[in-house]
Parts: C-alpha cells; sequence; structure tokens
C-alpha cells in the first residue's frame, strides 16, 4: 500500500506529506526510512510541474532530504496557485481604461467655433488661438466648396476641385477676400494649417 500511494488533487504537498509518513509508519523500514519516503513523496506527486521541479534535484546527493523536497514542492505549489489566481482575475483589478479622446466637431457652414481635445478651435481657420467672431478669414471663399466663411481645412463638403482649379489639399492656399469692390489673393504657407 505504501509504495502504491499517490496524492490526490485536493491534497496539498503539506497533507501529502504528512499521509505518506502515516503510512510509512505501519512498514517498520527502520533506517532507511528516510530514502524511501523520499522517493515514494516524489513518484506518487504525479505528473506535473511540481514533480518536474523535484526531478531537478539530484536523488544521490546526500543534502536531498524530505524535508528538502517538501519545502521546494510548497513552494512550488506556492508559486503555480499565485500564477493561477493571477491570471483568472487579479490582473482585471489593476486594469484602466484608456481616456476617450474627444473628437473634432467640424463646424457648420455657419462659422461656430469646433472643439479638438477641450480647446475651442476656430471654425473659420481651425487656429486655436482665436474665435470665430474675430478671424480675420471669415469673410474668404473657401477654395473647396467656393462659399464664403470658412477655409478649406475647415470645410465640410468633399473635397474636389475650386473654382480656381487648386485642390484642397495643395500645400500653398490661395484665397480670394471678398471685402468690397477688389479682390486680392493671399497665400497661406501650409504651416499655418498645422
Amino acid at each position: 500500500m505504501f509504495y502504491l500511494a499517490k496524492k490526490t488533487d485536493e491534497e496539498s504537498v503539506a497533507q501529502w506529506s504528512a499521509r505518506l509518513r502515516d503510512l510509512a509508519s505501519k512498514c517498520g523500514f527502520g533506517t532507511e526510512l528516510e530514502v524511501v519516503m523520499r522517493d515514494v513523496f516524489v513518484v506518487g506527486m504525479g505528473s506535473g510541474r511540481v514533480q518536474d521541479r523535484l526531478l531537478e534535484e539530484d536523488a544521490s546527493s546526500q543534502t536531498v532530504t524530505l524535508v528538502k523536497l517538501v519545502e521546494i514542492a510548497t513552494n512550488k505549489e506556492a508559486t503555480i496557485n499565485a500564477s493561477k489566481q493571477w491570471t483568472a482575475g487579479d490582473a482585471s483589478i489593476n486594469f484602466t481604461r484608456p481616456k476617450e479622446e474627444k473628437t473634432i466637431t467640424k463646424q457648420t457652414r455657419g462659422g461656430d467655433n469646433s472643439h479638438v481635445n477641450g480647446k475651442v478651435k476656430c471654425g473659420v481657420c481651425g487656429r486655436a488661438n482665436h474665435s470665430t467672431n474675430t478671424c480675420k478669414f471669415k469673410n474668404y471663399t473657401c477654395n473647396a466648396c467656393g462659399v464664403k466663411g470658412h477655409l478649406a481645412p475647415m470645410c465640410c463638403s468633399k473635397p474636389n476641385k475650386s473654382k480656381s482649379g487648386y485642390q484642397s489639399k495643395t500645400r500653398n492656399k490661395f484665397l480670394s477676400e471678398e471685402d468690397g469692390d477688389d479682390s486680392s489673393c493671399v497665400n497661406l504657407a501650409y504651416s499655418f494649417f498645422l
């Protein structure tokens, strides 16, 4: 019965060791008790990571005692149990949801301000350092759609060729200001829109 003893899944390493010691006490091994118990402890552990760890020890060494093997097995069992708990649910406790970015809301052709990441952005030109009412481009005509009141980067319509032949994604923007009797062209550098 002693040599056929196996650790059950419900038993901890300490319980398995105690049960094995109880079985060995009925056999009368004498001076060989330590060696026989050590061998049956490892073999009866059953296949798995704990037994694999125990088999890494040199059985012929005088320093490998039953007490040392029980300690190694207990530590390995604790590590496995902690790993199971960590992967089963405790990791979700530390999960934080990333902050959601606010999306750019495009202005209507009325020229309202839009918001980018909490900052007010001009609905006419797209810059964040002034409001729509004070924008110097509010009387300009859009090259993308031909409507007065906003620039091409803030246009809500699909990109298409304007009256002047320039597409809205060109590096230099040519806009005409309709301020009365004569129109003038203004060249806005690409970096203005960044």
